[in-house]
């Protein structure tokens, strides 16, 4: 952390919005461990505590438990069987995944790893295949516009990874796994509890000798590997003052394919971190304060026949201090500041390799004559493109006792990276520094139902983006540049259903859309206009039995439609038994059909693979 702290040190531009801005700290979050179960409270879409009952953001969680009962091998194919999101894979493991929530582009969603922003500034997209599925306690999803609270990137959604935590007192887990293409798996970790003091350490280590990634390029198969480890400290000073840190890195190897070439090697030595130092001021009833010092890094090294290849490392500072005041039993005022500072330390000559962002943000949370509002509006000042003020507007309304409607209006927009506004000109390629950020607009309605064995939810949505960033090249000189051009609209409704039926659960999802470029009147591409999931889990004495569908419908390759993927549905089936009170053996065989697909053109899927696995958990 000391070199974190340093470099804010020496950074004079953050020393005076701090000052101005900690005679404002107000209270930040709500302690509701004890009081609400976990799996109906949800911190991402309000940035405080709040019952997901009432909340008016359509919101997903996925607990540790459903982790560890799922069919998946990798984040990106959890956050696939979620509605609303869909996948490109370029490859098996750890290769390229691009998420697609509610159709916006994969770089149209901000996440978050224990409060942290993560991410690339040069690509402005996010490494999911890098962060191990046996680091993640819990991920909240919250899908549509989410600027007026989290700034630049949100339109698609936020979505937060909170790593590893345990049960009360002192815990540990353990798994061995193995399989297909000669792929292992190894995690360990433990939970440590007092009365002021929790203490959090889990280790991961996945690797494989994976698939060949691309076809027509070298035949060779593409190997992965990726060490992890996560930390979690919390300590209670006195009653009115909470520290915290946090430290996530995962680093390794992945292979990949040249575009042409069928005899090169190329690989890429990656790192996904981050960390934070955090401080929770409670002086009275009404009033919490929180302070954030944090940092991310997204770094990779590519290498071609053994060779060095091109560095890129990047790395985003961060200031936070999120404010919440309890005006009566009925207003929550929301209100902070974000300071960040983006830099890039490249073999590639940017024409500028740093920028910062001031942004200030306020929100509302109301309720009154059974109506429950929020609002939100925030400021963002970037060295890059000036200022942008976004929005949001939420109401949700309980009704029948168990059933719900809510309506959100809410604008966003994405910031051009630093590959499209200083990436260095080539006799074939320039940059545009005068790039406008992306801005969209999203209005959804929404209804839903919680009874005890019964949960639906269905939610209608459009979504209008204009000022698209993209590349235009000259049909005579090839020439190509970045320019805001055009606008695309995304229609769309997507419904979920879970029932529980004695020791059976059942839980199902389908998203049907629309996703168009408004200029062209054509599909965007590498969006599926349909897709849907099934699941279904039984247990039956010590065995438990589940099984999965997931579906989805036909995409374009090309921004003219002329290049056609099929659609494709795969099913994956688990059975665990539980040999002890804390030992359970699993089995699980994914894409039993061994279905050929692809969701990128000339990428190919993984296949059939086989799994088993002995687990130890307290």
């Amino acid at each position: 952390m000391s070199t974190t702290f340093n470099r804010f040190k020496t950074s004079y531009y953050f020393i005076p919005k701090i000052i101005i801005a900690i005679p404002l700290i107000i209270p930040c979050t709500i302690q509701a461990k004890d009081e609400v179960s976990l799996q109906s409270v949800v911190v991402t879409a309000s940035r405080i505590a709040e019952s997901v009952a009432t909340s008016s953001a359509a919101i997903t969680i996925i607990s540790r438990q459903q982790i560890e009962a799922s069919t998946a091998t990798s984040l990106p194919e959890i956050l696939s069987q979620q509605s609303g999101i869909d996948f490109s894979f370029s490859g098996g493991f750890g290769k390229n995944a691009s998420m697609n929530i509610r159709g916006t582009s994969n770089k149209h969603v901000v996440t978050l790893i224990d409060g942290i922003k993560m991410g690339s500034a040069t690509t402005g997209t996010t490494p999911f295949q890098h962060f191990p599925l046996d680091q993640i306690e819990r991920i909240e999803i919250v899908k549509g516009a989410r600027s007026g609270l989290y700034g630049a990137d949100a339109i698609g959604g936020v979505i937060q990874i909170f790593t590893r935590k345990g049960v009360s007192g002192f815990s540990k887990n353990a798994l061995v796994e193995t399989g297909t293409h000669n792929t292992h798996r190894l995690s360990a970790g433990f939970h440590s509890e007092s009365e002021s003091t929790q203490f959090s350490l889990q280790y991961a280590h996945n690797q494989s000798d994976n698939i060949n990634a691309r076809v027509g390029t070298n035949p060779d198969k593409d190997g992965y590997d990726n060490t992890s480890i996560s930390i979690g400290f919390d300590h209670d000073m006195n009653k009115n003052l909470t520290a915290g840190v946090t430290f996530f890195q995962a680093e390794g190897n992945t292979e990949f394919d040249p575009f042409i070439s069928t005899t090169d090697t190329n690989d890429t030595d990656f790192l996904q971190q981050t960390m934070a130092a955090s401080l929770n001021w409670t002086p009275n009833d009404v009033w919490t304060s929180k302070l954030t010092i944090g940092q991310s890094r997204d770094k990779g090294q590519t290498h071609t026949n053994g060779l060095d290849d091109g560095l890129f490392n990047t790395m985003q500072n961060s200031i936070s201090i999120q404010n919440d005041y309890t005006l009566n039993d009925h207003n929550t005022l929301v209100f902070g500041i974000d300071l960040t500072r983006d830099q890039v330390i490249s073999s590639t000559n940017y024409t500028i390799d740093k920028r910062r962002n001031e942004g200030v943000f306020i929100q509302l949370l109301s309720e009154f004559f059974g109506n429950n509002f929020n609002l939100a509006i925030r400021s963002d000042d970037n060295d890059s493109f000036g200022e942008k003020t976004t929005g949001n507007v939420g109401w949700s309304r309980p009704f029948a006792k168990n059933w719900s409607l809510l309506a959100n209006y809410g604008t966003a927009f994405k910031a051009p990276s630093f590959n499209d506004l200083f990436f260095p000109s080539t006799a074939f390629f320039a940059s545009n520094p005068n790039l406008k950020p992306e801005s969209s607009e999203t209005v959804e309605i929404g209804i839903k139902a919680n009874y005890n064995k019964i949960n639906w939810n269905a939610n209608m949505y459009q979504t209008e983006i204009k000022n698209l960033i993209s590349f235009v090249t000259s049909p005579t000189t090839f020439f190509t540049n970045m320019v805001n051009v055009g606008k695309s609209k995304i229609t769309g409704i997507e419904t979920g259903l879970d029932i529980t039926m004695g020791r059976w659960m059942l839980q199902t999802n389908i998203s049907i859309l629309n996703p168009e470029n408004e200029s062209t009147g054509k599909k965007l591409r590498r969006r599926a206009s349909k897709f849907a999931n099934l699941r279904l889990v039984g247990k039956i004495n010590k065995f438990t039995v589940h099984a999965s569908v997931q579906a989805s419908g036909r995409r374009f390759e090309d921004a003219e439609n002329d290049q056609k993927l099929a659609g494709f549905a795969l099913v994956n089936l688990r059975l665990d038994y539980k040999f002890s009170k804390h030992v359970t053996v699993s089995s699980k065989v994914n894409n039993a059909g061994n279905k050929k697909y692809q969701t990128v053109r000339n990428f190919n899927s993984l296949d059939q693979l086989f799994f088993v696995s002995l687990a130890y958990k307290d």
